[in-house]
């Protein structure tokens, strides 16, 4: 595997959604083609694009790459039961054992977003 399987929680700290970071750092920092973001994702090539395109209309910076100890891999993204920010989420609170204001602060969400967020991914499971 290597750094490539692993994504930098700080790309899940800007406006775009969990998706448009993943999509825009898996393109511009790996240099993934969108038909192998497609495939790592689970998801359709169509996807991917529109994903891809929407997230550069709305954000032209580079995404902030800090901390790169604080990660989460790549492949729990493939589940597609869930939502990318449900996914991360639960990873931080249940695997890294951070705190919900932690995590709120981390990735600039509103804090009770992130509980939100925490509670949908397990009525799901």
């Amino acid at each position: 595997s290597g750094g490539k399987e692993f994504l930098p929680v700080s790309i899940f700290s800007t406006e775009l959604s969990g998706l448009e970071s993943i999509v825009v750092y898996l393109k511009e920092n790996q240099k993934l083609t969108i038909k192998e973001i497609a495939v790592k994702l689970n998801r359709k090539l169509s996807t991917i694009y529109t994903t891809y395109h929407q997230a550069r209309t709305k954000f032209k910076i580079k995404l902030p790459i800090i901390n790169l100890s604080l990660s989460v891999p790549l492949s729990l993204f493939s589940q597609r039961q869930f939502a990318v920010l449900e996914i991360l989420v639960t990873y931080l609170r249940e695997e890294r054992k951070l705190s919900f204001k932690e995590i709120s602060e981390l990735i600039k969400r509103n804090y009770s977003t992130i509980k939100t967020v925490y509670r949908r991914y397990h009525e799901k499971k």
